[in-house]
């Protein structure tokens, strides 16, 4: 063999030998993040078995990670572990908190029922938000007059006074 081509195997060699390494040391990397994710499935029913909107906070050491206002099922990617979730529907429901929810990889569903505590509306009263904005930033709820209704219904509001400005677009 040449010098030449014994060059050229050393630095091909070389070559996919480092290209190995990369990718030994991205993949398992890529698959644990991806087995570290827990899917949280949520329904939440009222005490006759109906769908009821509400408003979904995950805490993580004390911490809001996450929330979501949904109506019936919520979904959320989490990392896998423990967590604090707190679920509610405005003042005439009592809020459930559950403390400690080990939410291993995979999915996990989690069923949660609202108990009416009043109904405010035959009390005579209405609960609103006399000053909601549409949007803080592009990424943050709400963004669309729809997110607006679900998150007013799911906060148990009869109404909402959007802020001035609000631009859906």
């Amino acid at each position: 063999m040449s010098e030449l081509t014994v060059s050229k195997l050393n630095k091909s060699g070389i070559s996919i030998f480092l290209m190995l390494t990369l990718l030994i040391g991205i993949c398992p990397k890529i698959h644990s993040q991806d087995s570290l994710n827990a899917n949280l499935q949520i329904v939440v029913r009222d005490e006759a078995g109906a769908p009821i909107a509400f408003r979904l906070q995950v805490f993580d050491g004390g911490k809001q990670i996450r929330q979501i206002w949904e109506r019936g099922i919520g979904r959320l990617s989490l990392p896998a572990g423990k967590h604090t979730i707190l679920v509610r529907h405005g003042f005439d429901y009592d809020a459930v908190l559950i403390d400690n929810l080990n939410l291993p990889a995979g999915v996990t569903e989690t069923k949660v029922t609202l108990r009416k505590r009043y109904d405010i509306n035959k009390l005579g009263w209405y609960c609103g938000e006399s000053h909601i904005h549409g949007q803080h930033g592009p990424a943050d709820a709400p963004q669309t007059f729809r997110d607006a209704e679900r998150l007013a219904e799911a906060n148990g509001l009869n109404y909402i006074q959007i802020a001035q400005w609000w631009t859906p677009d």
